[in-house]
C-alpha cells in the first residue's frame, strides 16, 4: 500500500514482490557470481568469483522468513553493483530482457508534466516498437498498412512496460522472447526441484544465427534511431537515405519521434538500450541515441521521401545454400540459405520441392549463388519462407 494514498491499493515498490527468485538466479549466472551451494529446492548460497561477496538466495516463498532473507539476498548484491531500489531491479530483470528507455529532456513544473505530452510519449513508443518490428522482418521506407501477426504478437506478448524510473519520467519498455523466457523459467524450475545439492542450472545461449526475433526487433530500434539521428543532422542523399532504411530507419520511425518531441519545453529524446546477455550483441550496435527537438523539426521532407519509395511486395535473401534437409524417398526438402536480406545476414530456412529443391542441390554442389524470392515467416527463432518462394541461380 502506497503511504501516499493509504486508502488505495496502490503500492511503493517491494522487492519482494517485484521481483523473484528466478529472476535473480538467472541474472547471478549471466553475471560474475558463481555457485557454491545449493540446498534442492530450498536455496542457494553464491559468490563473486574474487570471493569478496556472497548471498543466499532463497527459493521456497512458503518459509516465514523468506522477505527477509530475499531482501538481504539483494542487498548483497547492491553492494557489488552499487545500485538500489528501481534501478537493481532494473540491472536484474536486464540480465535476460533487453532495456529499452525513453526520456523526455524537458522542462517541468511541480514534478509533472503535460497529460498530452505523457500521451504522447506513449504512443510515440508503440509506434516505434510497431514499424521497428515490421521493418526487421523486411527493411522498407515505409511500414504503413496492415501489420502482420508477427508484428502484432510482438507488441501483445514480449513487450511489457516496466517501473518508471523515479524522480524522472523515463518510460522503461522490457522486450524478450515470451515463449522462450516461459521454456527457461520451466526448465529451471523443474531442475530445482529435481537437481542434487551443489549442481548449477545451465542457462541456454544462443549461437550468432540463432538471435530471437525479439533481440531482432530491438537492434533493428537502435540502428534505425541512430540512422534517424545521421539523416536529420546532415545533408540527405539518395544512397544514404537507402543505407539508413537498411538500417531500420521508417517514415513511421521518423514520425513518431517527431510527435514525442513536439510538446512545449520538450528540448529532446534521450533513447538508451540495455542488451540482455542471453543473445551476443554486435559491439556496433549503439547503446545510446539523442535526438534534439530542432533535429526532430526538419524530419518532414525526409519523410516524405520515404513515403514516395516504392513499396516492397517481396522478401528476398541472396547467398549461398547453406544446408539441405530431405526425407528419403521424397522429392520435397527444407533448403537453408545463409545470406544476406538487404545488409543484413540471415540464415533463412526454405522449403521446396520438384525442380525447385532439384536447382538447390546443383548450387550447393557448385556453391553457386541463389536468390530465393518469397515471404518471410521470423520465428521465435530464425527464420522461414512460406512454402511458395521460388529459387533461381544468380
Amino acid at each position: 500500500m502506497s503511504k501516499y494514498f493509504p486508502d488505495s491499493q496502490a503500492r511503493n515498490y517491494n522487492p519482494s514482490v517485484d521481483l523473484t527468485p528466478w529472476a535473480v538466479e538467472q541474472y547471478l549466472l549471466l553475471s560474475e557470481w558463481r555457485l557454491v551451494e545449493r540446498r534442492g529446492s530450498d536455496f542457494a548460497i553464491w559468490g563473486t568469483a574474487d570471493e569478496r561477496a556472497s548471498l543466499m538466495l532463497p527459493y521456497d516463498s512458503s518459509f516465514s522468513d523468506f522477505g527477509l532473507r530475499f531482501r538481504e539476498a539483494l542487498r548483497a548484491i547492491a553492494e557489488v553493483v552499487e545500485l538500489e531500489g528501481e534501478a537493481l531491479a532494473l540491472e536484474i530483470v536486464s540480465a535476460r530482457k533487453d532495456i529499452f528507455l525513453v526520456r523526455a529532456d524537458q522542462d517541468t513544473a511541480d514534478g509533472s508534466i503535460p497529460f498530452v505530452e505523457a500521451r504522447n510519449l506513449i504512443t510515440g513508443v508503440e509506434k516505434l516498437l510497431t514499424t521497428a518490428a515490421a521493418s526487421a522482418i523486411r527493411p522498407r521506407a515505409s511500414t504503413a498498412g496492415r501489420k502482420s501477426g508477427v508484428v502484432r504478437g510482438f507488441l501483445e506478448d514480449d513487450v511489457r512496460m516496466g517501473h518508471t524510473m523515479r524522480g524522472s519520467f523515463v518510460i522503461t519498455v522490457l522486450a524478450a522472447d515470451s515463449v522462450e523466457d516461459g521454456k527457461r523459467q520451466a526448465a529451471w524450475e523443474r531442475a530445482i526441484a529435481s537437481a542434487p545439492i551443489g549442481v548449477s542450472v545451465p542457462v541456454p545461449r544462443s549461437e550468432p544465427d540463432d538471435v530471437t526475433f525479439s533481440r531482432q526487433v530491438m537492434t533493428n530500434l537502435a540502428t534505425g534511431l541512430e540512422a534517424a539521428q545521421d539523416i536529420l543532422s546532415n545533408p540527405v542523399t539518395e544512397s544514404r537515405l537507402e543505407d539508413a532504411v537498411e538500417l531500420g530507419l521508417t517514415a513511421q520511425l521518423l514520425e513518431a519521434v517527431t510527435s514525442m518531441s513536439s510538446s512545449e519545453g520538450v528540448q529532446g529524446l534521450d533513447l538508451s538500450f540495455r542488451w540482455s546477455r542471453l543473445d551476443r550483441q554486435d559491439s556496433d550496435v549503439p547503446k545510446a541515441v539523442r535526438l534534439d527537438r530542432d533535429d526532430a523539426r526538419s524530419a518532414k521532407p525526409v519523410i516524405e521521401k520515404l513515403r514516395r519509395a516504392p513499396e516492397v511486395t517481396e522478401d528476398q535473401v541472396v547467398g549461398e545454400v547453406w544446408r539441405l534437409e530431405r526425407s528419403q524417398g521424397s522429392s520435397d526438402g527444407l533448403v537453408i540459405i545463409d545470406g544476406t536480406v538487404g545488409k543484413s545476414r540471415r540464415r533463412v530456412r526454405v522449403p521446396l520441392s520438384g525442380s525447385a529443391y532439384q536447382r538447390a542441390i546443383a548450387a550447393h554442389d557448385s556453391h553457386a549463388m541463389v536468390k530465393v524470392v518469397g515471404t518471410f515467416v521470423p520465428k521465435s527463432r530464425g527464420w522461414e519462407m512460406q512454402p511458395n518462394a521460388t529459387l533461381t541461380l544468380v
